[in-house]
């Protein structure tokens, strides 16, 4: 079993996730040596899902595994301090910008 679990909530298949979902895909092989698994969920096919994790807005990334749960919504245009922002990796001297709206732990 990896040692990082993700949720990644979409609504509907566009080019924007389709992109993404491949630089998600490369972080975790890059920065975290694969250790990972990505779900993709997309909101139209599995509301439920959707409801039973709170999940309000798209696009959602939520890190599942190891605690603590936390989640970001936006734009993941810039996945330079996305890792940082879901407690995965330590802060290191900024040198990108994450955009986002909103990081909450559970």
């Amino acid at each position: 079993m990896p040692t990082y679990s993700f949720q990644f909530f979409v609504s509907g298949e566009n080019a924007k996730h389709v992109e993404a979902i491949e630089r998600l895909k490369k972080l975790g092989d890059s920065c975290l040596a694969g250790d990972y698994e990505l779900e993709v969920v997309d909101v139209t096919q599995s509301p439920e899902i959707a409801r039973e994790t709170g999940v309000l807005a798209t696009p959602t990334l939520i890190k599942t595994a190891p605690a603590p749960r936390a989640r970001i919504l936006g734009d993941f245009c810039n996945c330079g301090g996305l890792l940082q922002q879901l407690g995965v990796a330590k802060p290191q001297k900024p040198h990108h910008t994450l955009v986002f709206l909103d990081v909450v732990n559970e």
